[in-house]
């Protein structure tokens, strides 16, 4: 079991079985694209949507609740950290990556750049 800390608190996710996988594989595939050209706040809120994808799959499963718009809905870009942590965790619980080698897959950083303005 991976423990993700997200929504302010600890939850538990079961490895990805073949099925939960090919459900992320797409969210899990579009974030390895972009992984290192994230300078865009577009590009980011993508990545931090197809985070929340990844984990809504796992975490539905233990609360319905939990569904992918939902995740959208209650986190911010100031939670990107902690969603790319909670997918490295399931990567790595789901033997999908050897633990400790897919924080160099997934590294996000701030977009560089000023804002437009409104």
């Amino acid at each position: 079991m991976a423990t993700v800390t997200i929504l302010g608190g600890d939850r538990e996710v079961a490895p990805y079985n073949i099925a939960m996988m090919r459900r992320a594989a797409p969210f899990i595939d579009r974030i390895q694209a972009t992984a290192g050209a994230l300078n865009t706040l577009a590009g980011m809120t993508d990545v931090a949507g197809d985070f929340c994808g990844v984990m809504a799959i796992g975490l539905s499963k233990v609360d319905p609740v939990l569904t992918q718009e939902y995740l959208e809905e209650n986190l911010g870009l100031g939670d990107l950290n902690a969603l790319r942590d909670a997918f490295v965790a399931i990567l790595e619980e789901s033997g999908l990556v050897p633990k400790g080698e897919a924080m160099a897959l997934v590294a996000v950083e701030a977009p560089t750049g000023a804002l437009p303005t409104a």
